[in-house]
C-alpha cells in the first residue's frame, strides 16, 4: 500500500499501477496486448 501511494503522489497513471500491480501477480501488463510496460523499455543511445 506505501508504494501504491507514493505512485499516485509521482502522478502515476491508474493503469500504470494497476499494470505493475499485474505483473506482481504473474499477470500480464496489458490483458489486451494492446500496450507494452513502459517502464521495462530498452533504450539504447
Amino acid at each position: 500500500m506505501p508504494s501504491t501511494i507514493e505512485a499516485v503522489k509521482a502522478r502515476a497513471t491508474m493503469s500504470e499501477i494497476i499494470g505493475i500491480i499485474r505483473e506482481a501477480y504473474g499477470l500480464p501488463y496489458d490483458p489486451f496486448k494492446m500496450i507494452k510496460n513502459p517502464f521495462w523499455e530498452v533504450k539504447h543511445d
